[in-house]
C-alpha cells in the first residue's frame, strides 16, 4: 500500500499510470479484481478543488457514469484524491493516505519480423533459353501474406504499356513460401525482374537480373 502520489509513479515506471474506470463495466471489472479491498485510481481534483479530471486531463462527466458513495463529490471537502471505497462507490480522501492501487498500460506492440525473401536462378544468363526461369523464396512468415508477385523491372520499349512492367512467361506458386517464374524463349524473357511480397504492415522486394544466354566474351589486351 502506499500514497496517491507515489501508487502513480511505480505505475509509470511500469510503462503505463493509474488505472481510469470511466466506464461502469470497467470499475464493476476492478471492484471485481480488488476482491473486497479499497483502491486508488486516476481521479482527482488537485488542479483546482471541486474539478475533477481524469489524470489523462479529461474532465469528469459528472451527468455520466461517476459512482461517487451516496452520489455526493462534496464529501471530505478536504482532500483531493479519489478511491474506490469497497461496496461504498468512490470517495475521497488525503492524497498521503496508504492504499492499494491499480494499474492499467497499453498492450506491448507486437514484435514485427522482417519478412525474408530471396530470388535465385540457375544462371542468370537464360535469357533466350526454354525453360529458363527464377525463383522467389520466403525465408519466414510471422504474419499473413497479402500478395507474393514478381514483375519487370525495366521497359523493353520506350512505350508503356499496361503490361510493360508485367514479369512475361508463366508465374506458378510452387508453395506458401515459393514462386516460379517461367521466362519466354524470346527476348522478353531478359531483363531485370523483382520478387516482391506485401503484408498488412509492410511491403519488401528483392531485384534479380536474368542475362542474355549468347553471351560474347572480348579479350581486351592492355600494352
Amino acid at each position: 500500500m502506499t500514497s496517491y502520489s507515489f501508487a502513480r509513479k511505480y505505475c509509470q515506471a511500469q510503462g503505463g499510470d493509474l488505472v481510469q474506470p470511466k466506464t461502469e463495466e470497467i470499475n464493476l471489472h476492478l471492484i471485481e479484481l480488488a476482491g473486497g479491498n479499497s483502491y486508488w485510481f486516476g481521479l482527482d481534483d488537485i488542479n483546482q478543488e471541486g474539478t475533477f479530471q481524469w489524470i489523462d486531463g479529461t474532465p469528469l462527466d459528472n451527468n455520466g457514469f461517476p459512482a461517487w458513495s451516496d452520489g455526493d463529490t462534496t464529501l471530505f471537502e478536504n482532500e483531493r484524491c479519489v478511491h474506490q471505497q469497497v461496496n461504498n462507490g468512490w470517495r475521497k480522501r488525503r492524497c498521503t493516505s496508504y492504499l492499494r492501487f491499480a494499474c492499467e498500460k497499453p498492450p506491448s506492440p507486437r514484435q514485427i519480423l522482417p519478412v525474408r525473401l530471396m530470388a535465385a536462378t540457375q544462371s542468370p544468363y537464360g535469357g533466350g533459353l526454354v525453360n529458363a526461369s527464377f525463383v522467389c523464396l520466403l525465408g519466414s512468415e510471422n504474419e499473413e501474406i497479402l500478395t507474393f508477385s514478381t514483375r519487370r523491372l525495366n521497359r523493353l520499349t520506350e512505350s508503356i504499356t499496361s503490361d510493360s512492367y508485367t514479369a512475361p512467361g508463366d508465374s506458378n506458386v510452387v508453395s506458401s513460401v515459393v514462386l516460379r517464374q517461367t521466362l519466354p524463349a524470346t527476348m522478353e524473357g531478359l531483363g531485370f525482374f523483382e520478387c516482391s511480397t506485401v503484408t498488412a504492415s509492410r511491403m519488401t522486394s528483392v531485384p534479380l537480373g536474368i542475362l542474355l544466354s549468347s553471351r560474347t566474351y572480348t579479350q581486351t589486351v592492355n600494352n
